[in-house]
């Protein structure tokens, strides 16, 4: 997500001399039962401009309840992917048509989970995130090539051994991990150090549940703060917690954003937040078409509050019309600024 490939490029949706401006997204996300990865076009205000097209289908991708993780190099994205036969795979797509070139390749095959993958939007800090066979979490640096470049190193040693679901900030200086070592779930925010993205200083607890899901969190925001957003299965709800930019310490008590929500299968990678922190994309099971998850977007306020309802973003007339019967799940976001 650079120039070369990380950091997102400027970028504005202009439609005349004058008006305002709205930032640009790329989406990508998986639909179980058959069917592949899926990459789609918003703004920050939640209107779509591409919509969503396959780029790889389930063949392709080897089976998968996929993750997804999105990168910029130049005219075109690179997508990554991780599968249920633990292979990490890659494919170009080509920003003006939205289409892939190639197949997927595999990168690598020592992933643990196809729940947990993510990237960083730093030209001085590339790397990818995701869990190893002994469930820690981990970075791999990568090349401009999306190629993965042999580093790699530990993101929360804390929690190694204990690693249900991570995020990784997109400045590349936060680890957020959830640990299952204890009978309640524990949410530890991780320091990194901006030069080279290595732990330092103690995790922080930063929140906790009985089934704690997904996990994401933001850039530095506008008030000097992050803002840490995650579910809580078993209360059905979405929370959103400000942590201090460096310390990960907790600001304040944790704000619910979504009052209910009920994820299947796809919980554990069912949040994807704005890195400056507009809107939250979420899946969610409305028990109301032929299928499970669909995608909904929440704006949010500047004090980490819901700015309205939750609006249909992939919904049953997109899936009716693919044949999807079952989850949309493996979020991810890409601003182009």
């Amino acid at each position: 997500m650079k120039k070369t490939l990380f950091t997102c490029v400027v970028f504005s949706a202009c439609l005349l001399a004058g008006t305002v401006c709205a930032d640009i997204y790329w989406v990508s996300f998986n639909a179980d039962d058959g069917h592949g990865i899926y990459l789609m076009q918003i703004n920050e205000t939640g209107k779509i401009l591409k919509t969503p097209e396959e780029i790889a289908d389930e063949k392709s991708v080897e089976n998968c309840d996929c993750s997804t993780a999105i990168g910029n190099s130049g005219d075109y994205l690179y997508i990554w992917i991780t599968n249920e036969n633990n292979h990490l795979l890659g494919v170009y797509v080509d920003k003006k048509t939205a289409k892939a070139e190639g197949k997927p390749r595999i990168l690598a095959a020592s992933t643990q989970t196809d729940d947990v993958l993510g990237c960083t939007q730093n030209d001085n800090l590339p790397f990818l995130a995701y869990v190893v066979k002994d469930r820690s979490y981990r970075a791999y640096g990568v090349k401009s090539t999306g190629m993965l470049d042999g580093k790699y190193w530990r993101l929360s040693p804390r929690t190694e051994g204990g690693v249900n679901d991570a995020a990784i900030s997109p400045d590349g200086e936060m680890s957020v991990v959830v640990d299952t070592d204890s009978p309640i779930h524990k949410i530890y925010a991780q320091p990194l150090r901006s030069s080279d993205s290595k732990p330092f200083g103690d995790p922080k607890v930063i929140g906790a549940g009985r089934q704690v899901g997904s996990v994401d969190v933001t850039n530095v925001l506008g008030n000097g703060l992050r803002l840490v957003v995650y579910g809580d299965v078993q209360l059905r709800k979405v929370f959103g917690q400000f942590v201090h930019p460096v310390s990960g310490e907790k600001v304040g008590l944790p704000k619910t954003l979504v009052s209910l929500w009920k994820p299947e299968e796809a919980w554990q990678d069912s949040l994807a937040i704005d890195p400056l922190g507009r809107f939250l994309l979420f899946t969610h099971y409305p028990q109301k078409c032929n299928n499970n998850d669909l995608i909904y977007f929440l704006p949010l306020k500047t004090d980490g509050t819901a700015a309205s309802q939750p609006q249909e973003l992939v919904g049953c007339s997109f899936t009716k019309k693919q044949g999807i019967t079952d989850d949309l799940m493996g979020l991810d976001l890409l601003r182009e600024p």
